[in-house]
């Protein structure tokens, strides 16, 4: 059996898209190789159209494999979204928002990243109330409890290392995930109400703080466990049972680079575990990217 699927190249078509899409699944090999080929020609102009009739089918071996397209058609454009990201510097929370959210992409790159924006601003909204009249560690008090009792943001269960529970728009979608990436939602919050809350990049597991009045005082706060508070003291032997000595610079404010670092170095190991060597291959592509932007080059 053959197929014709050659098509000029110009405005992309709905019958053509829907046609291509439905042949993914034909029994004949050619016919399916063929289909991915003009896929792939057409390029990022598909994208809409496939995303279309992915989300209307009810295959979901169908959806996997339009998803893994998509996915391979945007990589290189979201690798360039990501360099000018860099480019623009990771300084700030804002900043390292907008790093989280196109890392998301490369789940989802057909998502609407505005539509979780707004969710933490709805969040943050329903907590300017709580916080009125009240003393700067006392709001960052009430945000905690209201993230994670209120909104019901809580620990990843059995499937820790699924990358879900690290892609940021998943997290919010299922309220759940790994301790730095349940952080990012109150440092987010915290950001949009003014509140000082900093992550902690501590070994083996991330960390919150903020200060609690006086200068470096500060609250410690484990996001893996409903915000709950934490004294060094437990942290400290905490990472000596891990073989690590403590150290200082453990609890220290971590910076919004290092933390979009840590973040890509979890999706590496969460792909590494799942044996998808390919998505390892472009996670560490990224950190590379980061990496090379914090030493002072220039990528032009």
């Amino acid at each position: 059996m053959s197929v014709d699927i050659s098509h000029e190249q110009g405005n992309v078509s709905r019958s053509e898209v829907e046609s291509l899409a439905s042949l993914l699944e034909d029994p004949d090999v050619y016919v399916h190789k063929e289909a991915r080929k003009r896929l792939f020609e057409l390029g990022e102009k598909a994208i809409p159209l496939l995303d279309e009739y992915c989300c209307g089918s009810r295959d979901t071996r169908l959806q996997r494999r339009i998803q893994g397209i998509i996915r391979q058609i945007s990589l290189c454009s979201l690798e360039q979204d990501f360099i000018r990201f860099l480019e623009n510097g990771v300084e700030t929370l804002s900043n390292l928002e907008k790093g989280v959210f196109i890392l998301s992409r490369f789940e989802s790159p057909t998502i609407r990243t505005e539509i979780y924006e707004h969710q933490l601003d709805e969040i943050a909204d329903k907590i300017i109330p709580l916080i009125s009249g009240l003393t700067t560690a006392e709001a960052c008090k009430i945000t905690l409890h209201h993230i994670f009792d209120t909104e019901q943001f809580r620990p990843a269960g059995k499937e820790y290392f699924d990358p879900a529970n690290s892609y940021f728009h998943l997290v919010l979608q299922r309220r759940e995930g790994i301790p730095i990436s349940l952080a990012m939602v109150a440092l987010f919050v915290g950001r949009r109400l003014g509140l000082p809350f900093e992550g902690v990049n501590m070994p083996m597991h991330f960390l919150l703080r903020y200060q609690a009045g006086r200068e470096n005082e500060f609250v410690y706060v484990d996001p893996f466990n409903n915000g709950a508070e934490v004294r060094i003291e437990q942290c400290a032997y905490f990472l000596k049972k891990c073989g690590i000595r403590p150290n200082k610079h453990h609890f220290e404010a971590a910076h919004p680079a290092d933390m979009l670092a840590r973040a890509l170095r979890n999706f590496i190991n969460s792909y590494e575990k799942r044996q998808e060597h390919h998505r390892v291959k472009d996670f560490k592509k990224l950190l590379e990217l980061l990496e090379i932007s914090q030493s002072g080059w220039n990528f032009r």
